[in-house]
């Protein structure tokens, strides 16, 4: 049987279990890497392998052939996720 379920979140409703459409990162975004510390700009995107390749912001570093499922966009992060981080970065070195 299939029923369908409704779940209020704030004014917005939607059936639950749906899925969120997956952002696909584009050139010059600006975005964090799980398992890598700071901050990266996309530098290039391959669709067909659903990967991409980034450069650390004021650094040299270069990572390529990242999956987009380790890509977190920064501007999706709250401001308070957002500071968290900036703090933790300056602290753990």
């Amino acid at each position: 049987m299939n029923f369908h379920r409704l779940c209020q979140f704030g004014k917005l409703w939607e059936t639950v279990g749906m899925a969120k459409k997956k952002r696909i990162p584009k050139v010059g975004d600006h975005v964090s890497v799980t398992g890598r510390k700071g901050a990266f700009i996309v530098s290039s995107v391959d669709s067909y392998s659903e990967s991409a390749e980034m450069k650390q912001i004021g650094h040299d570093l270069r990572l390529s052939t990242i999956p987009w499922r380790d890509v977190t966009f920064l501007d999706e992060l709250d401001e308070s996720q957002n500071a968290l981080r900036v703090v933790r970065e300056a602290t753990e070195d």
